[in-house]
């Protein structure tokens, strides 16, 4: 069947773990990470383990969304941690096709909810790595202090 871009056309694209006769490798833990270029969304991110994926069985899934301009949507697939003997990266393109019937929904509308989710997805990323980042100061910071108190203690003849 034809994508359309109707935005919430959705379509799944499976990635597999192949050896170099074509044969599916169903026993390895790779994670396979999803990029996207063009008129469509993925699904889902870190947050919910849709990208990267966890290899089951083989096959690492993702569902990607059309956008409601028709055109191309080209789908890179690779492993998470690169390297000479790991499985090569590919791609694949989908086309979306324009509505055959009118949309009953304001497009400017849904595309400024869509970009404000990513924006507050970037937002939530940003938040996690300021509380990392307070977290590992505080623990320099109370290592510190006990320097100091082992220094003071040294000082008053209690340590030796």
């Amino acid at each position: 069947m034809n994508m359309e871009a109707n935005g919430s056309d959705i379509v799944t694209v499976i990635a597999a773990v192949a050896d170099d006769n074509g044969n599916i490798k169903r026993l390895n833990n790779y994670f396979i990470r999803f990029e996207i270029e063009g008129e469509g969304v993925i699904l889902g991110g870190e947050d919910v383990m849709a990208n990267p994926r966890p290899v089951q069985w083989g096959t690492a899934p993702v569902l990607v969304k059309s956008t409601t301009t028709p055109g191309k949507i080209k789908i890179r697939a690779s492993v998470l941690i690169e390297g000479k003997q790991m499985p090569a990266s590919e791609a694949i393109e989908i086309e979306t096709h324009p509505v055959i019937y009118p949309l009953i929904f304001d497009v400017a509308e849904e595309n400024a909810a869509v970009k404000m989710v990513r924006e507050k997805s970037v937002d939530k990323v940003r938040d996690e790595d300021c509380a990392r980042e307070v977290k590992k100061l505080q623990m320099e910071l109370n290592q510190y202090k006990l320097k100091e108190v082992e220094q003071q203690q040294t000082d008053f003849g209690e340590k030796r």
